[in-house]
């Protein structure tokens, strides 16, 4: 961007009053010819006027705490203007077709001069520009009307520089410091000096007269659907107060400078600010979007179950904002986060938090809690022994308090429930057990070891007694066992009548069966060995003796 004031040796082109047009100066430049012509002791013949040297270190710096003071304003300027690349000044209003805000417009900068003296020569002048409030590069130095007189006096504008201004831009000249010689024009050049006298200081500067220019920008809120109107009108005459007239596209207007207007609902509204100065009316409209409140819901939530995967869910809904939505997911204690998904599977337990942020960086969290269900405690392991033979027994397993059992075979296949087992073998087998209730894991699993203990051998040796009545007032039946085990009677070969002492006292016969016992087991054998008792009745005395008596 082309900058004012950024060379030294600019032609002086005509003077000018600030809306005088072509005539004046045409004017001007016969007489610039005319002195030519004349070659006039202080200028160039192809400058207009001349541009001196500067003669010293510029910038100047000056503590704005201990600024120079400059009481006399013997030299100031009163008016800076923007003008076209003719030098004249801008049509009131300037409507260019289809000119968009930040065009650039190509033209001049012109300066009026004011002050006390009329014998000023060599003026070094150092400024600063600055555009939309922001200073634009360094600062400026010149020197001006060098071997002339500076114009103070006649009330008329002077070309200065060619600048390029984009359309809408509030242009600033600011920390505006000059000097000057006084009684004659000497050597032409500048010499740049900090002093209290023969100097001009404005640090608060002048609004360059630039083309009334209607603009605005806005802010939107993320909490509410408030928008706030920044004012950026721009143009027009500096010491002229300017009047606004907002409609908010919704039927409402205002007329503050900067206001602040609550919308009912979300939606696209055409805002269009008029803006009035010096009976110059420009407006300017753009649409402003109103979006509700970002917001999050979670529309549905499945906790982890017992099972080894993960199964965690998260399903969000996202209302308002502007529609375009990131997501970012955290956890510190859970896993199997897709970080940036909207929604999320495979979760285990955890605490889990998204941030929503939509194009405008408003945003929304939440957190989400997935829980699994603690485990219920590992039942105690279990033993069972049966005996071989013992027929068909049922495992069963009291559980603890309210849970439930679930059964498992040798190979931790889940069974129906609890198994029977056979005793027609001996061996041992393995199952395993756990258990579970409502709002709980199932638990570990414990074993279950059943061993069938094998039947002894029937007892041997049995010795079947048979007496005569009389013989003996009884006799008890009799077997052999091994060591360690011992023998229980039956009365029958498969009944379940058990004696004590199986004998007999009495003439007739009976059978006892003597089953072996192994003592630690406590099994019996699968068969009885029969012991039989017989008491063999005494004959009857013999009858019908014959006494004989005989004589020798």
């Amino acid at each position: 961007m082309d900058k004012p004031f950024n060379c030294q040796t600019n032609i002086l082109p005509p003077q000018s009053g600030f809306f005088e047009g072509n005539s004046n100066n045409a004017l001007f430049k016969l007489l610039l010819v005319f002195l030519l012509i004349l070659g006039g002791s202080f200028l160039f013949p192809s400058s207009g006027y001349s541009q001196g040297q500067i003669v010293g270190t510029v910038p100047i710096v000056i503590n704005p705490a201990n600024p120079p003071g400059c009481p006399q304003n013997n030299v100031t300027i009163s008016e800076i203007q923007f003008r076209d690349e003719g030098g004249i000044p801008f049509p009131s209003p300037f409507n260019p077709n289809n000119l968009e805000i930040g065009d650039e417009i190509p033209g001049e900068i012109w300066v009026k001069f004011g002050g006390s003296t009329s014998n000023a020569y060599n003026l070094y002048a150092q400024f600063d520009v600055f555009i939309n409030g922001v200073k634009d590069g360094s600062t400026r130095t010149l020197c001006l009307f060098g071997g002339v007189k500076v114009p103070t006096q006649d009330g008329l504008f002077y070309y200065i520089d060619d600048f390029t201004w984009e359309y809408g831009d509030k242009l600033e000249i600011k920390n505006i410091y000059m000097t000057w010689t006084t009684g004659n024009a000497g050597t032409g050049n500048c010499t740049p000096r900090l002093q209290n006298s023969q100097c001009y200081y404005n640090p608060t500067g002048l609004v360059v007269n630039t083309p009334l220019v209607s603009n605005f920008s806005f802010q939107t809120f993320c909490q509410n659907r408030n928008v706030a109107f920044t004012n950026l009108t721009t143009g027009g005459d500096p010491a002229v107060s300017a009047t606004y007239l907002w409609s908010f596209g919704n039927g409402n207007t205002s007329t503050q400078m900067n206001p602040t207007h609550t919308y009912a609902s979300a939606g696209t509204y055409t805002v269009t600010l008029t803006s009035t100065k010096s009976g110059v009316v420009k407006s300017f409209s753009k649409e402003v979007i109103v979006n509700d409140q970002l917001s999050l819901t979670i529309s549905n939530t499945e906790d982890d179950d017992c099972s080894i995967n993960s199964t965690g869910s998260i399903d969000i809904t996202v209302l308002g904002g502007d529609g375009d939505y990131t997501f970012l997911w955290s956890t510190l204690d859970g896993n199997g986060l897709v970080v940036e998904a909207e929604d999320q599977t495979g979760l285990s337990a955890g605490t889990y938090t998204v941030l929503v942020t939509d194009a405008r960086e408003c945003t929304a969290t939440t957190s989400v809690i997935i829980i699994q269900p603690q485990q219920s405690p590992t039942p105690n392991p279990q033993t069972f022994d049966f005996c071989e033979g013992s027929g068909d027994q049922p495992l069963l397993v009291t559980p603890t308090g309210d849970y439930t059992i679930t059964w498992y075979d040798s190979e931790m296949n889940p069974l129906q429930g609890a198994p029977t087992v056979s005793t027609s073998s001996a061996g041992n087998e393995s199952f395993y057990i756990t258990q579970f209730k409502e709002g709980e894991c199932e638990s570990e699993m414990a074993e279950v070891t059943v061993t069938i203990n094998p039947a002894p051998a029937a007892p041997t040796s049995p010795v079947n007694v048979t007496i005569c009545e009389g013989d003996a007032e009884s006799i008890t039946a009799n077997a052999t066992v091994p060591q360690g085990f011992s023998i229980v009677w039956y009365t029958t070969a498969d009944g379940d009548v058990t004696t004590e002492s199986p004998s007999l006292s009495t003439v007739g016969t009976i059978t006892y069966y003597a089953a072996s016992v192994n003592n630690e087991t406590e099994c019996e054998s699968l068969t009885r060995t029969p012991v039989t008792l017989t008491i063999l009745a005494a004959p009857a005395a013999p009858t019908s003796p014959v006494n004989v008596t005989i004589c020798e």
